[in-house]
């Protein structure tokens, strides 16, 4: 009999199952890759959509009514667009707003000289409130406005826009007088005040006050406990707004308070809902995100009526993105160490380059490649870009794709009067997923098997976004001369001939 050698123990199998899944993702092809990953997103977007539909399905009818409380009659009569008061106040509403607004919007205008339909800031956009009363020399602004005496009066400082309808401002300041909480509770306040000694005492709007009982996921309007009146060295913490009568100036509202939404937008929230703040709550238990609180709140729902603020409606997106954008550089500014931006590439030579420069003295923030927009962010892409064009050469196609406002998914989805520019959610979301498309097409082989692609996506001054596409193809699919105008027509074709392309 022979004795078999025996079989030697594969190292790969004493590897952990981590290890395994490494080995073989370094050795898959791109193609390989690319579908796993293309099926990963999938499993990723339906389980989204499934933890969506079993929340809604479990939601009941008083949960999304505090989610979004029913319009009143005069704001539903207005925002509908139907009347002539309803499309005078749509198209006059930021105006309508500003009257109304507790707070003022601040913010640093980078805009083109001339006509453009869109807004370009420089820095933050920051909100603040000042005192409860003007000074003797001053005229009554923002909050003050809503503490004079009668609504004749009121109607009297806000009646510096001439081209605003006297009968509306008449009955929003009379409704917000009498229903809206931070207006009720502040007069309530105030009066408490003037009775008492003003010196020794001071009004305060909790950042974290809810109601005894109350679930934490309701997004509330401030109740009487939300808005106190404390002793001048009684300690608040940090993030609440404290009011003074006449002194103390203009206070910056932190992006994280309640208020900070309601008080801007009365309009938007006429009851005085509660907009984002950090203890919010998921029906899992996590905590929310601005991210995740303003997307549940531009989505097309039943009662939601941000959706039909036009010009409003857009500058609540652009507030609402601020805030986003605020919050994670300043993450990215306190985890500084966390990060190890001592081994940043380049950071060395950035630091000497700027050696002897008087305006840049101070601590070096580094955003990380994750950030998108940030230097190295645009470096590493680039790079990548670069890489391309080393290994494959030159790209075969460059195909510029621009936003048509006229395109039927557009169109069919906005509200009466409503234009394209009044729903940039919409246009974002459709262009999206024509990108989407058309790289589905290029990938099925339409001009040839790909070897590689990249592609950026812009917004043009007017508003819409375009996208620029780099193609490369296989060496045996490569296009000739004599080919080109096989692959490219300026004309549009026959209806008889290609009805599809000729409807596109």
């Amino acid at each position: 009999t022979s004795i078999m050698p025996r079989k030697r123990k594969s190292s790969y199998a004493n590897t952990s199952h981590a290890q395994r899944m490494r080995l073989r993702r370094q050795s898959e092809s791109c193609d390989a890759r690319e579908e796993r990953l293309s099926r990963q997103r999938q499993r990723q977007t339906e389980s989204r959509q499934n933890e969506t539909l079993v929340a809604r399905r479990n939601e009941s009818e008083e949960e999304r009514q505090q989610q979004f409380p029913p319009l009143p009659q005069l704001f539903e009569e207005l925002f509908t667009g139907e009347s002539q008061f309803s499309k005078h106040f749509l198209s006059r509403l930021r105006e309508y707003n500003s009257l109304f607004a507790m707070t003022s919007f601040g913010h640093k205008d980078a805009s083109v000289q001339g006509w453009n339909p869109s807004v370009r800031i420089q820095g933050q956009i920051y909100h603040q409130l000042g005192s409860l009363m003007p000074p003797e020399d001053r005229r009554a602004r923002y909050i003050q406005v809503y503490f004079l005496d009668t609504l004749e009066v009121q109607l009297r400082a806000r009646g510096e826009h001439q081209n605003l309808n006297a009968d509306i401002l008449e009955r929003i300041t009379a409704w917000l007088n009498e229903n809206n909480h931070y207006v009720r509770e502040l007069r309530t306040a105030l009066e408490q005040v003037r009775q008492g000694n003003i010196n020794d005492k001071k009004i305060v709007i909790w950042e974290n006050k809810r109601a005894q009982g109350e679930h934490a996921r309701r997004f509330n309007a401030p109740t009487g406990a939300e808005v106190a009146i404390l002793m001048s060295n009684e300690p608040t913490e940090n993030r609440d707004i404290v009011l003074q009568l006449k002194q103390g100036g203009l206070r910056r509202i932190s992006e994280l308070h309640r208020s900070y939404d309601p008080l801007m937008y009365p309009l938007f929230f006429p009851y005085g809902t509660d907009g984002y703040h950090i203890y919010l709550q998921g029906r899992n238990g996590r905590k929310v995100t601005q991210l995740q609180f303003y997307s549940f709140h531009i989505m097309c729902r039943e009662g939601n009526y941000l959706l039909l603020g036009r010009r409003l409606f857009q500058q609540f997106l652009l507030d609402a993105y601020c805030k986003i954008e605020t919050e994670r550089l300043k993450f990215l500014r306190r985890e500084q160490q966390s990060l190890r931006d001592e081994n940043y590439s380049d950071l060395r030579d950035s630091l000497l380059a700027a050696d002897g420069d008087s305006n840049q003295v101070g601590c070096c923030i580094v955003l990380p490649a994750t950030y998108t927009g940030g230097p190295r962010y645009l470096h590493e892409k680039g790079s990548d870009a670069m890489a391309f064009v080393r290994h494959y050469g030159t790209a075969d196609y460059f195909i510029t794709m621009t936003c048509f406002p006229r395109w039927p998914e557009i169109v069919d989805n906005l509200a009466p009067g409503q234009e394209s520019h009044d729903r940039p959610d919409i246009v974002a979301r459709v262009f999206r997923l024509k990108v989407k498309k058309f790289m589905e097409h290029m990938k099925k082989g339409i001009f040839g098997t790909l070897q590689a692609w990249l592609y950026t996506i812009e917004y043009q001054k007017r508003g819409l976004p375009h996208a620029h596409f780099l193609f490369w193809i296989a060496p045996e699919h490569k296009i000739k001369a004599e080919e080109y105008d096989l692959a490219i027509s300026a004309e549009i074709p026959k209806k008889e001939q290609d009805k599809e392309l000729h409807d596109l």
